[in-house]
């Protein structure tokens, strides 16, 4: 339990049997450790604990009323049930307390393990005392501190897209997303369609990028660059409507970020629940390893998605 850095253990034990274990220069047996997870899956699961989602909602966040999040959390609920923990929410603002009072709480509740939920702006610090527990985040937008995440594969999911759209047809493919959007996911998105596009040429169209939708400036683009199929966010379909544009018809659309299969867009669908069943269960690896506090090498893991054909973009 010492090694394992089970919170019920005090810290003086913990560094005495660890100092013992690095004096007698004993390592766990990878066969061992195998062969006892086997033998554990093959019982009934047992309740083990809480799992708890972290969340501060002050200034507004509304993380339920974002659907790849909310399906993120829906995800991890179904897989912490087969791994024997259950989900529970704790919003630093709604409960009006320190985080490290919410760490206390924590502790004496015996919750060990913390998904964090992803943050409301791009480059986030997250100050909580993380040294006695296992955590997983989500996304680009934490700078600080670097945690194991579990991400959508953007970089691959654009790339896709446009390789679908050069299938289809469309040889002249414009991008058009918002620049928050684009810091929130560490401009991958961006990146993934320039590498698209050399790789399968579909054009040279500058991207749009900014405070968008602009209606003056992502006409005055289409006008100037005429692409006949656009990739980006789905509130860039909506600017295509305002102004009159139908999707096929007029030009191509694909979202590489959809947050659910039911739309009637083409594009990527991010697959979100798998999102969060990944971070459970790299969540409970961690914790069974005994790894607690920011990881000395952080991890991420990206989930790809799935193509939904959608209506908004057809063979030419």
């Amino acid at each position: 339990m010492a090694l394992k850095k089970h919170p019920g253990i005090p810290e003086e034990t913990r560094l005495r049997v660890e100092a013992a274990a690095k004096k007698l220069g004993y390592a766990p047996d990878p066969v061992l450790s195998a062969l006892a997870s086997y033998r554990t899956g093959l019982r009934p699961t047992n309740f083990h604990g809480t799992i708890a989602w972290l969340v501060n909602s002050s200034n507004g966040y509304n993380w339920r009323s974002i659907g790849h999040r909310a399906a993120y959390h829906a995800g991890a609920k179904q897989a912490a049930v087969l791994h024997g923990f259950k989900v529970e929410v704790f919003d630093l603002a709604e409960r009006r307390i320190t985080a490290e009072r919410m760490a206390s709480i924590f502790q004496a509740r015996n919750i060990a393990c913390i998904l964090l939920c992803p943050q409301p702006a791009a480059d986030t610090e997250a100050e909580f005392p993380w040294d006695d527990f296992s955590i997983v985040t989500f996304g680009c937008t934490l700078r600080a501190p670097r945690l194991h995440t579990v991400a959508p594969d953007y970089f691959r999911a654009t790339k896709e897209t446009v390789r679908r759209l050069v299938a289809m047809g469309y040889r002249r493919i414009g991008f058009a997303m918002d620049e928050n959007h684009l810091e929130r996911t560490n401009h991958v998105y961006l990146g993934g369609f320039l590498a698209g596009r050399t790789i399968t040429p579909c054009g040279n169209i500058p991207p749009l990028t900014g405070a968008l939708p602009d209606q003056p400036r992502f006409l005055a683009w289409l006008e100037k660059h005429r692409p006949d199929a656009i990739i980006g966010g789905d509130y860039m379909h909506l600017s295509l409507q305002d102004l009159g544009r139908s999707a096929p018809d007029d030009i191509g659309f694909a979202c590489p970020c959809l947050a659910n299969r039911d739309t009637h867009l083409s594009g990527m669908w991010e697959d979100s629940p798998n999102i969060g069943v990944a971070a459970v269960n790299s969540l409970v690896s961690a914790y069974v390893r005994g790894e607690r506090g920011v990881p000395a090498v952080p991890q991420s893991i990206h989930i790809e998605g799935r193509w939904h054909e959608g209506t908004t973009a057809r063979p030419r």
